[in-house]
């Protein structure tokens, strides 16, 4: 409206202008005016443009799109009416959510469910000598029975006197010798015959009982005092050289003397590196420093030759 009393007014004016008339100058004014007017009115009275609006860049002239919240897509739903999410089993129209089967758990100390055995045929009975029973007898050195009836199986101690025995010195010996080589360490061999009484008086041997007593009153922790198959005693001295070897087996024939009396003693001493490098070459060495000791008759204490 506001359009068409303008336009009116322009005419006016024009007129006006051509004809030099007043009246039509005034006439075109008051039109120009309600015209204003009009346009004021009508801007007040229009509704208020939301303050966010979308329009689509494609399509020129498109009508805006209110903001409006939209609600929030739930993960795994291709359509919103798809099927009820986890929240939505308790809104009104929905479907009743699935109960979740749950594994219940293991009970502790639970029995396992029983294997029936697998059938194992029984190995046949053996045949020729030493079968008895259908048992097999047990190989020689395993610890079992010998059919020849001696004893197959070697204590590492002594049962007369508590000492270890002479296998046990024999595999402590190379121990100590591998020990002394990594760290340059001597290590003393010594062998010992101890005979009851003065020299040429008696050959009975000494108790064996009354001996071990003297060696283990007086070697330290760390030494291995051993009784022999033969009767002798054998000592193993860690970081020891021969002197001290030597000095050792004195204070055991002291020890002896005085507190069980009379006794003759032979002893044969080795020590590595000095003599030997390895356990059966140091053996030999104090086997023949003893039979040198031997030849005496009165205490004598030899030590090896080194070749």
């Amino acid at each position: 409206m506001a359009v068409v009393v303008g336009v009116v007014s322009l005419g006016f004016g024009i007129g006006a202008t051509v004809a030099s008339t007043p009246a039509l100058g005034l006439g075109a004014g008051v039109l120009g005016l309600l015209a204003g007017l009009m346009a004021l009115v009508g801007n007040n009275q229009r509704p208020a443009a939301p303050e966010h609006t979308a329009t689509d860049a494609g399509t020129a002239g498109a009508s805006p799109v209110e903001d409006s919240p939209q609600p929030t897509p739930r993960v795994g739903d291709s359509s919103d009416a798809a099927r009820p999410g986890h929240f939505d089993s308790g809104r009104p129209g929905s479907p009743p959510a699935e109960p979740e089967t749950v594994a219940p758990p293991a009970t502790v100390g639970e029995p396992e469910a029983s294997v029936d055995p697998v059938d194992v045929p029984a190995a046949p009975a053996p045949e020729g000598p030493g079968a008895t029973g259908g048992e097999a007898t047990p190989p020689s050195g395993s610890g079992g029975p010998d059919p020849s009836g001696e004893r197959t199986s070697t204590p590492l101690t002594d049962e007369v006197t508590g000492l270890f025995s002479q296998d046990y010195l024999v595999a402590a010996l190379e121990g100590r010798l591998a020990a002394a080589r990594r760290h340059l360490r001597p290590v003393a061999l010594a062998v010992m015959d101890v005979h009851q009484g003065l020299p040429g008086e008696s050959a009975d041997p000494a108790d064996p009982v009354v001996v071990a007593k003297a060696i283990t009153d007086t070697v330290r922790d760390s030494d291995i005092a051993c009784r022999l198959d033969n009767g002798s005693f054998g000592l193993i001295l860690e970081d020891t050289p021969e002197n001290g070897a030597v000095w050792t087996v004195e204070r055991i024939r002291r020890n002896l003397v005085s507190t069980s009396g009379h006794h003759t003693m032979w002893a044969g001493v080795a020590c590595y590196p000095a003599h030997a490098f390895e356990g059966s070459g140091l053996l030999d060495q104090v086997d023949e420093a003893l039979a040198a000791a031997r030849e005496w008759n009165q205490d004598r204490i030899e030590v090896a030759i080194p070749e």
